[in-house]
């Protein structure tokens, strides 16, 4: 077991060369057997090693690896688990020292000397100022047994013209050193004290915002969510522009008050798959920003059974404590609370539900007990996305267009007449709502007067909603381990109830269920192997698996 510190009594001399060990030298120890080696002595081998440094009658643990010295007080320093494929051009590399050898990716350089110290990171080891404050990716080398090494409780960071940080240093101080600014590119500088507690000043939040940033586009971020969402490009780029906005000023520390904005769709078009979408992708980029989801349609007036809008908040912070309002809330089945629903004694419960919403949009600082703990909220920071069908309005537009004509029902499992009227009624029933179309129906002025945009999904084309089912079927496949596939007639009668109340949900249960079940049916007699057998889904009725061995030994499943 490694030790961090061992004393000297037993063996104070290189068990090869018996020289006499000196204070503040690097003494190798032998991972294997514990003899101690002078690093000369243990470079000439391939064992592995931890460095120590005399300090007295006791050696203290600096490093795991081995230094091999280049020069009077340059050291090339070997490290252990670290990719050896990170420099491009290692001759290149090489002669900004001045060196013939060829050093692997993975090593530093580094040049002690009268108890200064500098180390460069090898090229691809470079971190940013704010993981070098926040001490994220940093590599091994760094503070802990930087300062061993050096006796200096200051580590200073080198940066180039890009403000990378490509090493440390224990001082401002280095112009003499060998390696360092002389050989390394121009506009190299060190980044002062104050700067990395400015560093380390910004909220966890904004770091993890900076970082992904750096890493993801506008471009890439609207290609993903196109990839998710289907058939609403238009939208989606006022979308996910108005969240990589709000993500940018996050980033830059300039969040004031975010903008709150209301997201409209018909089912099935891909409002809560929207949602999700920018919830998978700050979850790949490692954004502590929460994104989280609240179904409207459960809050409460204060005083009455179950939650209410205080809540809200609480339910944020539930996601991440340390947030201090900073998150994207997407407030799902808005529109159920902008329609009047009086109580016993006359009042609208939904006018004062979002009477309490507008407090919290409009912005305000709170104290939110979290596990015990206080923790301040500041909603002015917090994007509220209020989402909804609509169905309601949709319904009374569709009433007004056709009182002329006779009544044509719209909505889950209805069959549209082939007339021209049909046609007609279903694109009125599918236009864009508008924010005095909410108000006319029940949403408070002042609440209005808070919503910056409002941002309209269509109705999916079927080819849009094909390529959606077909996308589902694959995600249901990778989610139960098996291959499903679909028939055209199958493929056709999904499409046909895809448009309904329950959007693409229902489809997927339908696919799900079927599948179980036809896999199910032979489990227990023939077997299933996920590697080679299959579902096909011929109908929403019925389900069979293939077997390899035997395509045309099926067994079907209805449901």
């Amino acid at each position: 077991m490694r030790k961090f510190v061992f004393d000297l009594y037993e063996s104070d001399c290189c068990a090869e060369c018996s020289k006499t060990f000196e204070d503040g030298e690097l003494i190798m120890r032998r991972d294997n057997d514990g003899a101690l080696f002078c690093n000369e002595c243990a470079g000439k081998n391939e064992d592995l090693y931890s460095g120590y440094r005399a300090d007295g009658n006791c050696a203290k643990l600096i490093f795991n690896g081995i230094y091999e010295q280049l020069e009077d007080g340059i050291y090339e320093l070997e490290r252990y688990g670290i990719a050896t494929n990170v420099i491009s051009s290692c001759d290149d590399k090489m002669s900004f020292f001045n060196y013939k050898k060829r050093i692997s990716g993975s090593n530093y350089i580094l040049e002690k000397r009268n108890g200064r110290a500098l180390i460069l990171f090898p090229e691809g080891g470079s971190v940013t100022k704010s993981d070098f404050a926040d001490r994220i990716g940093m590599p091994v080398v760094f503070i802990a047994e930087f300062e061993m090494l050096t006796g200096c409780g200051r580590a200073l960071a080198i940066c180039d013209r890009s403000d990378k940080v490509i090493g440390v240093a224990s001082c401002q101080d280095i112009k003499n050193a060998r390696v360092g600014f002389r050989s390394m590119t121009p506009g190299t500088h060190i980044l002062s004290e104050k700067d990395i507690e400015a560093e380390r000043a910004k909220s966890p939040l904004r770091r993890s915002a900076e970082r992904a940033l750096r890493m993801l586009t506008p471009k890439a971020m609207f290609e993903y969510c196109t990839h998710r969402v289907q058939g609403q490009d238009a939208e989606l780029k006022k979308a996910v522009y108005v969240i990589y906005k709000y993500l940018q000023d996050v980033a830059e520390g300039r969040l004031t008050h975010a903008d709150s904005w209301m997201l409209t769709a018909p089912s099935g078009s891909g409002k809560t798959e929207f949602f999700r979408t920018i919830r998978d992708l700050f979850g790949m980029y490692h954004i502590a920003i929460p994104v989280i989801q609240i179904d409207l349609s459960q809050i409460t007036e204060t005083g009455y059974k179950g939650d209410n809008v205080s809540t809200i908040p609480e339910k944020i912070l539930a996601m991440n404590p340390d947030t201090d309002g900073t998150a994207i809330c997407f407030l799902d089945e808005a529109d159920k609370k902008f329609v009047p629903s009086y109580g016993s004694h006359g009042v609208d419960i939904n006018a004062a539900i979002q009477s309490n919403m507008l407090t919290l949009i409009e912005g305000t600082c709170l104290k939110v007990d979290v596990n015990d703990m206080e923790r301040n909220f500041d909603s002015n920071k917090t994007m509220f996305i209020l989402m909804g069908a609509f169905q309601n309005i949709r319904n009374e537009k569709h009433k007004s267009a056709c009182k002329d004509h006779k009544y044509l029902p719209l909505g889950f499992g209805v069959d549209y007449d082939t007339g021209d009227d049909s046609s007609e009624a279903e694109d009125i029933f599918h236009e864009d709502i508008t924010m005095q179309d909410i108000i006319d129906h029940g949403m408070i002025d002042e609440l209005a007067g808070r919503m910056t945009q409002i941002i309209n999904f269509h109705r999916l084309s079927d080819d849009d909603m094909r390529a959606l089912i077909q996308c589902k079927v694959k995600e249901i496949s990778d989610e139960m381990g098996i291959t499903i596939e679909l028939s055209a007639g199958a493929e056709e009668e999904l499409l046909g109830i895809s448009f309904g109340n329950f959007g693409v949900r229902r489809p997927m249960n339908i696919i799900k269920e079927l599948s179980r079940t036809a896999v199910a049916e032979v489990f227990f007699d023939d077997g299933f192997d996920p590697c080679a057998d299959k579902v096909v889904i011929s109908s929403i009725n019925s389900a069979m698996v293939e077997h390899s061995c035997s395509l045309s030994a099926g067994h079907n499943a209805d449901r």
